[in-house]
């Protein structure tokens, strides 16, 4: 904001420390950092499906603390070139991406015609959103508990931060236990039992049936599949832990 607004924001951090009676660090300068990203990012209408994408993949990009320029470089082209398709009444990158070759075809087209227009080389890494949504695919494959949905994905994104470009076999193990997980949700859903989340860190008697309940799905599927359940509470025990305090909802 204004440089009173900037100021008025020091003075009650200042204020903030001197009652909790210690320095706490907030790194308001890597907030403005991103905040200047978001903006960037925003400045173009793409398609709502090819947005999507284009945000989440430039998330997981961030959080794996890539060269911030590139990775905010490439999503502002992404989205860039889907508003042209949007503007131009051509459809969006994410229905064409991983579709048949022909689909494929069009959009390498749409791409030519589109750098044309801009007059210069344009990078999308077309490439990139393609791994990416690769991932994403395979994770939505079964129709897991709402809740444990958003658990597995979360936990999921986290473990993807976590690793290098050059991981990709970590990276299709962290996928596999994904998609088990799902799996083992869709399953439980599908029996009418309760969900991994809602009894995961639940009673002992909760904690009990769930690994009934996983005893009976290996079984159902006949052999032995990993879903790390003492992993997943490690997970949840953390993210309560980040839960305890009550922001505002812009922060």
């Amino acid at each position: 904001g204004s440089d009173q607004q900037q100021q008025s924001l020091k003075d009650d951090y200042s204020n903030f420390t001197n009652a909790e009676g210690k320095k706490i660090s907030v790194s308001f300068d890597r907030l403005r950092q991103y905040l200047g990203a978001e903006s960037q990012l925003k400045q173009h209408d793409p398609h709502p499906d090819d947005a999507l994408i284009i945000d989440a993949l430039a998330n997981e990009e961030r959080s794996k603390l890539r060269p911030a320029a590139t990775s905010r470089k490439n999503a502002s082209n992404q989205r860039k070139f889907s508003a042209w398709l949007k503007r131009e009444g051509r459809e969006s990158i994410v229905s064409r991406l991983t579709g048949t070759d022909e689909q494929q075809r069009s959009l390498q087209e749409d791409f030519r015609a589109f750098t044309k227009e801009e007059g210069k080389k344009v990078v999308v890494s077309f490439d990139r959103l393609r791994q990416y949504l690769g991932a994403e695919s395979q994770l939505k494959q079964h129709n897991p508990y709402p809740d444990d949905a958003l658990m597995i994905d979360s936990f999921t994104k986290e473990e993807l931060s976590k690793l290098g470009s050059d991981s990709s076999s970590k990276r299709k193990s962290v996928l596999n236990l994904a998609s088990n997980k799902r799996r083992f949700s869709d399953w439980l859903r599908k029996k009418g039992r309760g969900s991994i989340a809602s009894r995961l860190t639940g009673s002992d008697q909760q904690q009990r049936s769930l690994k009934d309940d996983l005893r009976a799905f290996t079984k159902a599927e006949g052999k032995r599949i990993n879903v790390s359940l003492d992993r997943l509470r490690q997970y949840l025990g953390a993210e309560s832990q980040l839960k305890q305090h009550n922001p505002y909802p812009d922060d």
